[in-house]
């Protein structure tokens, strides 16, 4: 019987040979640092071998160990080569089928289909939460317990909601690797309703008599002169924050005073037409002169290739002394209150914040865009 001793000894010859163990196993030698474990047997009448693996990365005892698992398998009158192969063919599946492989097929078919606001916040969700728990497992073999764990993390950290949308991207991706007849099950369907969630809160709007000490906190605002601007634009449009941060030049004509979203960035998925008052088309000249040729009206401070960050406007709100009691959305709620409490027609204001009928057939009849009472 061969020795760990004599195997790691074995030097190299002019040719490659074998060094016997017993019942078949041998150290096959090639050279001083090519050594593999071999076993050859016969099976329907057909001469065979399988490699077990390298020496001494594969020790002689579980060389043996090997051995004895594949004479189980000749006396079921299965082949250890072919099942060797076909669970190196299963690794290679699996390696090309990671969750977070599955999870970047599913994104390239879904973007093309959503808005530009829905990537960015897929794509923070990729990065900072799914990817680092559980991209690299084959989507297979990511377990409930999985997503549970990176739910329960998020919640602990004060984020259920955000938890709770993991669970929710995290359920289309499986049903789109079952369909594809990558994964066999959606353990995202096991975890729904883990999480306990809190209360949607409305988004607070500003009274008539608060909305001039807000200009005045932003006009003290020690920050960039374009997040100054931004908070102007969304309080003078009260448009949602990301169709303002996210747009492009191209979108604008402020000869006409006039602002057309294309339904791809908007909620609805309709074209959305903003008249643009003469202080907001003023403020948006000031936009692009600041903005160093940036395609982008309000552009990143590091990288004109990219948008500002949603994340600024949240911070320059904190920065100016409203907490959880007052955010960026709630422009939007004061708005709608002060143009109803000067009596503006309920329909030409929903028009205006772009709301969506809730009657899907008379959404369907209704195309007016109130464009001259919306100017006024």
């Amino acid at each position: 019987m061969l020795t760990d001793t004599r195997a790691r000894q074995a030097k190299a010859r002019t040719k490659p040979y074998k060094l016997y163990d017993r019942d078949g196993l041998y150290l096959h030698v090639r050279s001083l640092h090519s050594k593999s474990w071999r076993f050859d047997y016969r099976l329907h009448a057909r001469r065979q071998t399988v490699t077990f693996g390298r020496y001494p990365d594969l020790s002689l005892a579980n060389a043996r160990d090997r051995l004895a698992e594949a004479r189980k398998l000749l006396a079921q009158g299965q082949g250890p080569a072919e099942k060797k192969a076909a669970q190196t063919a299963a690794r290679r599946v699996a390696a090309r089928n990671t969750f977070e492989m599955v999870a970047e097929d599913w994104f390239r078919e879904k973007a093309p289909t959503r808005s530009k606001g829905w990537a960015l916040s897929v794509r923070g969700w990729f990065s900072n939460y799914l990817f680092p728990a559980f991209g690299k497992k084959p989507i297979r073999d990511v377990s409930a317990d999985d997503l549970l764990t990176a739910m329960r993390k998020l919640a602990d950290a004060g984020k259920p909601r955000t938890g709770e949308m993991l669970r929710h991207c995290s359920a289309q991706i499986f049903r789109y690797a079952i369909a594809n007849r990558r994964a066999s099950g959606n353990p995202a369907r096991e975890v729904q309703g883990a999480l306990i969630l809190p209360p949607i809160k409305s988004h607070r709007g500003l009274a008539h008599a608060e909305v001039p000490e807000f200009l005045r906190r932003v006009d003290n605002y020690t920050g960039r002169e374009e997040t100054k601007i931004a908070m102007r634009l969304l309080l003078l449009l009260f448009c949602r924050k990301n169709e303002l941060l996210q747009a492009p030049w191209s979108e604008f004509d402020l000869e006409a005073a006039e602002w057309r979203i294309p339904g791809t960035r908007m909620k609805g998925k309709q074209e959305h037409i903003v008249p643009l008052s003469r202080q907001a088309v003023a403020l948006l000249r000031e936009l692009r002169r600041l903005g160093s040729g940036s395609v982008y009206v309000v552009p990143h401070f590091g990288d004109v290739r990219r948008t500002m960050s949603g994340e600024t406007i949240n911070e320059a709100f904190y920065k100016m002394g409203y907490r959880d009691d007052f955010e960026p959305h709630g422009l939007r709620t004061t708005a709608s209150t002060l143009l109803h409490e000067l009596n503006y027609r309920p329909d030409i204001i929903e028009k205006q914040l772009a709301h969506q009928q809730r009657n899907r057939i008379a959404a369907i009849y209704n195309k007016a865009e109130f464009m001259p009472e919306r100017r006024k």
